[in-house]
């Protein structure tokens, strides 16, 4: 699963670098990994989780911010 995990932080930067805008891991664990937008007052937010029984991962919620 950590492979998955850092291909998701990979793609997660990418994505804010081609879309120039700052972002910080609110949770940032094989897990659970939580992304948000480092702008005030922006709603962009990502939420996956660690699936076992899958081997993989789940989007559990994506927010598009005002920024991105």
């Amino acid at each position: 699963m950590s492979s998955l995990a850092d291909a998701f932080r990979y793609t997660k930067c990418k994505y804010a670098t081609a879309n120039k805008f700052d972002y910080y891991f609110q949770l940032n664990c094989l897990q659970h990994i939580v992304v948000n937008c480092s702008t005030d007052g922006c709603s962009f937010y990502t939420c996956v989780k660690g699936h076992r029984e899958m081997d993989g991962m789940i989007v559990k919620d994506v927010i598009r911010g005002t920024c991105v």
